[in-house]
């Protein structure tokens, strides 16, 4: 019998492979748009005592740095306003009044200027990703560990320059709170390939910086942290939310109340997934649970002498995560 001619057999075929008179369905798409958190109410005074220096003196941008325009002009210039304040919030007996050194005209002037800079970055760099790009980029060796936090560790390595290193990194960024922290982390601590990292966080959550957010949201900040961390083989500290003195501009906060409940969480979360704790709250509290006078003199921020008494328990909880 001869052969049908191919003509007549084959079906056309569309050029998808498909069969003629198939029609692949539509494919739609969806854009949602991100809306970055509106400053809080008492963004303004949070900053004046969330180590204001601890914002601007830093080292001028690399190459690298300044070859990408996303982060120009992130950091101000230091001056002597900047260098004022940050020596009277790490001198031991100065007790920090914002009413009183508000009254200086170049103060208020500095400070107007730091809180719109802030601002200006909640929308440009609201993680904070350039402040440590250019550091990052110039680390040419391993680091043991890398403090990661808010502007207790930032104040550290200002108060204590002597504990920090090549091997042992700051990467704390002054106001900012532990979702701002998570999104850090991989830049400035897992391309980093530290040993260990030390987690403190959670002060700016309770005193709102970004609004309110719930205790469970900030335990799982942290969660998400150690998930990162031990996917990519590094230990983790998982470090006390230090005192907190009553504000007297945040009355209904009760930030002695919710210091110990978060403690309390964090000390389980890092006993159920094998981090080591660390409890800077122990040595640094008074009677009310406030932070010592004599190791702090705004109610948040440790002095040198508040950093002096944590840095024995920083060494001991790296040492026993390498362990």
């Amino acid at each position: 019998m001869p052969r049908p001619s191919s003509s007549t057999t084959r079906r056309p075929r569309c050029r998808t492979g498909k069969r003629a008179g198939f029609a692949p369905p539509e494919v739609t798409t969806m854009t949602t748009s991100r809306q970055m958190p509106r400053p809080a109410p008492n963004m303004r005074r949070g900053l004046l005592l969330a180590g204001l220096a601890a914002l601007i003196a830093t080292p001028a941008p690399t190459l690298a740095a300044a070859a990408d325009t996303t982060c120009a002009n992130a950091q101000l210039p230091d001056t002597p306003v900047s260098t004022k304040l940050r020596e009277m919030s790490l001198t031991p007996g100065v007790k920090i009044d914002p009413a009183t050194f508000m009254k200086d005209p170049e103060t208020a002037a500095y400070v107007a200027q730091l809180t719109s800079r802030q601002q200006a970055l909640l929308k440009t760099d609201w993680s904070g990703l350039c402040r440590y790009r250019a550091d990052n980029a110039a680390q040419a060796i391993r680091p043991r560990a890398v403090f990661l936090g808010d502007s207790i560790t930032e104040n550290w390595g200002r108060a204590d320059p002597g504990f920090f290193s090549d091997t042992m990194l700051d990467r704390g960024i002054s106001g900012q709170t532990s979702s701002q922290i998570l999104l850090r982390f991989y830049p400035d601590v897992v391309a980093l390939k530290p040993a260990v990292v030390h987690i403190m966080a959670g002060t700016n959550d309770i005193l709102q910086n970004a609004g309110a957010i719930r205790d469970d949201d900030v335990v799982n900040n942290f969660g998400a942290m150690l998930d990162v961390a031990q996917a990519n083989r590094i230990r983790v500290v998982i470090a006390s939310i230090p005192p907190i003195s009553v504000r007297s501009w945040q009355p209904d906060l009760k930030p002695a109340v919710r210091v110990k409940r978060l403690n309390d969480r964090l000390r389980t979360l890092a006993t159920q997934r094998g981090a080591v704790f660390v409890d800077y709250f122990a040595p640094l509290h008074d009677a009310d649970d406030g932070l010592r006078a004599d190791l702090g003199n705004d109610g948040v921020h440790p002095n040198r002498a508040g950093y002096a008494a944590m840095r024995p328990l920083a060494s001991g909880a790296v040492a026993r995560a390498t362990r």
